[in-house]
Protein backbone atom coordinates (compact mmCIF):
# COMPACT_ATOMS: atom_id res chain seq x y z
CA UNK A 1 0.00 0.00 0.00
CA UNK A 2 2.94 2.34 0.66
CA UNK A 3 4.21 1.90 -2.89
CA UNK A 4 0.83 2.79 -4.43
CA UNK A 5 0.30 5.86 -2.24
CA UNK A 6 3.83 7.13 -2.92
CA UNK A 7 3.38 6.50 -6.64
CA UNK A 8 0.06 8.35 -6.77
CA UNK A 9 1.30 11.23 -4.60
CA UNK A 10 4.26 11.74 -6.95
CA UNK A 11 1.85 12.59 -9.76
CA UNK A 12 1.06 16.25 -9.87
CA UNK A 13 -0.13 18.55 -12.60
CA UNK A 14 3.37 19.53 -13.73
CA UNK A 15 4.57 15.93 -14.00
CA UNK A 16 1.48 14.98 -16.02
CA UNK A 17 2.05 17.88 -18.44
CA UNK A 18 5.73 16.96 -18.76
CA UNK A 19 4.77 13.35 -19.47
CA UNK A 20 2.30 14.43 -22.17
CA UNK A 21 4.86 16.63 -23.94
CA UNK A 22 7.72 14.12 -23.61
CA UNK A 23 7.05 12.79 -27.12
CA UNK A 24 5.72 14.82 -30.06
CA UNK A 25 2.84 12.42 -30.76
CA UNK A 26 1.29 12.44 -27.27
CA UNK A 27 -0.32 15.91 -27.37
CA UNK A 28 -1.84 15.13 -30.77
CA UNK A 29 -3.18 11.80 -29.56
CA UNK A 30 -4.70 13.54 -26.54
CA UNK A 31 -6.21 16.24 -28.80
CA UNK A 32 -7.65 13.56 -31.09
CA UNK A 33 -9.31 11.80 -28.17
CA UNK A 34 -10.69 15.07 -26.77
CA UNK A 35 -12.00 16.13 -30.19
CA UNK A 36 -13.69 12.72 -30.60
CA UNK A 37 -15.36 13.08 -27.19
CA UNK A 38 -16.50 16.59 -28.14
CA UNK A 39 -18.02 15.25 -31.37
CA UNK A 40 -19.83 12.47 -29.55
CA UNK A 41 -21.38 15.00 -27.18
CA UNK A 42 -22.50 17.25 -30.05
CA UNK A 43 -23.24 15.55 -33.37
CA UNK A 44 -23.75 18.31 -35.87
CA UNK A 45 -21.31 19.79 -38.31
CA UNK A 46 -18.75 17.04 -37.73
CA UNK A 47 -16.02 19.69 -37.25
CA UNK A 48 -14.85 18.01 -34.04
CA UNK A 49 -14.75 14.67 -35.88
CA UNK A 50 -12.62 16.14 -38.66
CA UNK A 51 -10.34 17.74 -36.04
CA UNK A 52 -10.03 14.37 -34.32
CA UNK A 53 -9.08 12.59 -37.53
CA UNK A 54 -6.61 15.36 -38.36
CA UNK A 55 -5.01 14.99 -34.92
CA UNK A 56 -4.69 11.24 -35.43
CA UNK A 57 -3.07 11.87 -38.84
CA UNK A 58 -0.53 14.20 -37.21
CA UNK A 59 0.04 11.56 -34.50
CA UNK A 60 0.88 9.04 -37.23
CA UNK A 61 3.16 11.57 -38.95
CA UNK A 62 5.01 12.13 -35.66
CA UNK A 63 5.58 8.37 -35.44
CA UNK A 64 6.71 8.08 -39.05
CA UNK A 65 8.98 11.14 -39.06
CA UNK A 66 10.39 11.60 -35.53
CA UNK A 67 13.29 13.73 -36.80
CA UNK A 68 10.94 16.35 -38.28
CA UNK A 69 8.43 16.52 -35.44
CA UNK A 70 10.50 17.41 -32.39
CA UNK A 71 8.83 17.42 -28.95
CA UNK A 72 8.44 20.95 -27.61
CA UNK A 73 10.40 20.19 -24.44
CA UNK A 74 13.49 19.38 -26.57
CA UNK A 75 13.46 22.64 -28.55
CA UNK A 76 16.17 24.99 -27.34
CA UNK A 77 15.65 28.27 -29.19
CA UNK A 78 12.65 30.40 -30.03
CA UNK A 79 13.07 30.15 -33.82
CA UNK A 80 12.89 26.35 -33.82
CA UNK A 81 9.86 26.52 -31.55
CA UNK A 82 8.03 28.85 -33.95
CA UNK A 83 9.08 26.74 -36.95
CA UNK A 84 7.74 23.59 -35.30
CA UNK A 85 4.50 25.32 -34.28
CA UNK A 86 4.08 26.70 -37.81
CA UNK A 87 4.62 23.22 -39.25
CA UNK A 88 1.88 21.83 -37.02
CA UNK A 89 -0.52 24.65 -37.94
CA UNK A 90 0.07 24.22 -41.67
CA UNK A 91 -0.31 20.43 -41.59
CA UNK A 92 -3.40 20.64 -39.37
CA UNK A 93 -5.00 23.27 -41.63
CA UNK A 94 -4.33 21.36 -44.85
CA UNK A 95 -5.53 18.04 -43.42
CA UNK A 96 -8.62 19.63 -41.88
CA UNK A 97 -9.53 21.43 -45.12
CA UNK A 98 -9.13 18.32 -47.25
CA UNK A 99 -11.07 16.14 -44.82
CA UNK A 100 -13.84 18.72 -44.44
CA UNK A 101 -14.15 19.16 -48.19
CA UNK A 102 -13.94 15.53 -49.31
CA UNK A 103 -14.66 13.24 -46.34
CA UNK A 104 -17.40 15.21 -44.55
CA UNK A 105 -20.05 14.84 -47.32
CA UNK A 106 -19.49 11.08 -47.35
CA UNK A 107 -19.70 10.81 -43.56
CA UNK A 108 -22.83 12.98 -43.43
CA UNK A 109 -24.58 10.76 -45.96
CA UNK A 110 -23.54 7.58 -44.13
CA UNK A 111 -24.30 8.73 -40.59
CA UNK A 112 -27.47 10.67 -41.21
CA UNK A 113 -28.69 8.42 -44.05
CA UNK A 114 -29.08 11.53 -46.17
CA UNK A 115 -29.28 10.55 -49.79
CA UNK A 116 -30.21 14.03 -50.96
CA UNK A 117 -27.88 16.14 -53.02
CA UNK A 118 -26.24 19.30 -51.82
CA UNK A 119 -27.08 22.84 -53.02
CA UNK A 120 -29.41 23.40 -55.93
CA UNK A 121 -29.23 19.70 -56.83
CA UNK A 122 -31.32 19.07 -53.72
CA UNK A 123 -34.25 20.74 -55.52
CA UNK A 124 -34.36 18.13 -58.29
CA UNK A 125 -37.32 15.77 -57.93
CA UNK A 126 -39.08 17.78 -55.21
CA UNK A 127 -42.61 19.09 -55.53
CA UNK A 128 -43.98 22.59 -55.73
CA UNK A 129 -47.23 24.27 -56.72
CA UNK A 130 -47.82 26.29 -59.89
CA UNK A 131 -49.09 29.73 -58.88
CA UNK A 132 -49.63 30.88 -62.46
CA UNK A 133 -50.44 29.18 -65.72
CA UNK A 134 -47.08 27.93 -67.06
CA UNK A 135 -46.79 28.08 -70.83
CA UNK A 136 -43.43 29.68 -71.46
CA UNK A 137 -42.79 30.89 -67.94
CA UNK A 138 -44.56 31.63 -64.71
CA UNK A 139 -44.36 31.41 -60.92
CA UNK A 140 -44.08 28.34 -58.71
CA UNK A 141 -44.33 28.06 -54.92
CA UNK A 142 -41.46 25.81 -53.87
CA UNK A 143 -40.61 25.14 -50.22
CA UNK A 144 -42.30 28.35 -49.07
CA UNK A 145 -40.64 30.60 -51.66
CA UNK A 146 -41.99 31.93 -54.95
CA UNK A 147 -39.70 31.05 -57.85
CA UNK A 148 -39.63 31.90 -61.54
CA UNK A 149 -40.35 28.71 -63.45
CA UNK A 150 -40.44 27.35 -66.96
CA UNK A 151 -42.20 24.18 -68.05
CA UNK A 152 -40.07 21.28 -69.22
CA UNK A 153 -40.44 20.08 -72.82
CA UNK A 154 -42.45 17.09 -71.54
CA UNK A 155 -45.06 19.38 -69.93
CA UNK A 156 -45.49 22.39 -72.26
CA UNK A 157 -48.73 23.56 -70.63
CA UNK A 158 -49.18 23.44 -66.84
CA UNK A 159 -52.37 24.91 -65.37
CA UNK A 160 -52.34 27.13 -62.30
CA UNK A 161 -52.70 25.25 -59.00
CA UNK A 162 -51.11 22.05 -60.35
CA UNK A 163 -48.54 20.10 -58.39
CA UNK A 164 -45.24 20.23 -60.26
CA UNK A 165 -41.92 18.47 -59.93
CA UNK A 166 -38.57 20.24 -60.37
CA UNK A 167 -36.51 18.60 -63.12
CA UNK A 168 -33.60 21.05 -63.32
CA UNK A 169 -32.48 24.52 -62.35
CA UNK A 170 -30.77 27.15 -64.49
CA UNK A 171 -29.70 30.23 -62.61
CA UNK A 172 -32.66 31.25 -60.46
CA UNK A 173 -35.23 29.62 -62.73
CA UNK A 174 -36.77 26.24 -61.93
CA UNK A 175 -37.64 23.96 -64.83
CA UNK A 176 -40.70 21.96 -63.83
CA UNK A 177 -43.03 19.33 -65.22
CA UNK A 178 -46.48 18.23 -64.19
CA UNK A 179 -46.16 15.71 -61.35
CA UNK A 180 -47.88 12.64 -62.72
CA UNK A 181 -48.27 11.06 -59.27
CA UNK A 182 -50.44 14.01 -58.13
CA UNK A 183 -52.13 14.86 -61.44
Amino acid sequence: MDFVSSFVSSWNFVSIIEMIFLESWRPWLLCGILFAIAELSNLGTLSWFMSSITSFIITALCFLFPDIFIPFNRIVNWGDYMLQLGLYVVIFSICFFLLYKYLRPIVVRKIFNDKSAVGYQAFIGKQGKALTHLQRKGKVLFEGTVWDAKPNEDSPDIPSGSIVKVVRMEGWVLWVELDKTKA
